[in-house]
């Protein structure tokens, strides 16, 4: 005699029966991780991307975490906006407690001052060290990227600017 067996609910075939169907596909590394070096994040570093809106940048610096990357962006006293690596070149302190200066960002920790583009400003140095402050924050950078402000919205270029990147339109 057949004998009947019961009906594994996992493998029923049933009209609405997405809930007994779902397969979750394995974690693809190359498809969803977005940081530095990864395939997606390369491929998404092309482009420009809609950080946060202009009305959040007041005079305390924005903390961001995108493609992998924890970024503080602020707008300056003079108006433009900037967007730089979280942590400071000078001692890792983070540029989240930074002071928003006429021209630039200033770490809380040192007071190096970095403009937009990550360019050193000042170097704060004893009295009568000046002179050595200038030339070492000609060799200092802190890692920044491209950003325009556009209809409200802040965007960023996070690929090299080595290639050609439009504007945002």
């Amino acid at each position: 005699m057949n004998e009947i067996k019961p009906v594994d609910q996992k493998t029923k075939k049933q009209p609405y029966g997405g809930y007994y169907n779902n397969q979750i596909p394995d974690h693809d590394p190359s498809l969803t991780e977005t940081g530095p070096g990864t395939p997606a994040g390369e491929y998404f570093r092309r482009f420009w991307h809609p950080i946060c809106m202009v009305e959040e940048l007041t005079d305390v610096p924005r903390f961001l975490e995108i493609m992998g990357e924890e970024l503080v962006a602020f707008k300056d006293g003079s108006g433009r906006v900037g967007v730089l690596h979280a942590h400071c070149i000078h001692r890792g302190a983070s540029l989240e407690y930074g002071m928003v200066q006429e021209h630039g960002i200033m770490c809380s920790y040192h007071g190096f001052k970095f403009d937009v583009d990550g360019t050193c400003l000042e170097v704060p140095m004893p009295t009568g060290e000046e002179e050595e402050g200038c030339r070492m924050a000609k060799n200092l950078c802190q890692p920044a990227y491209k950003a325009v402000e556009k209809h409200g919205l802040v965007f960023a270029y996070m690929g090299c600017l080595l290639y050609t990147s439009p504007s945002p339109r």
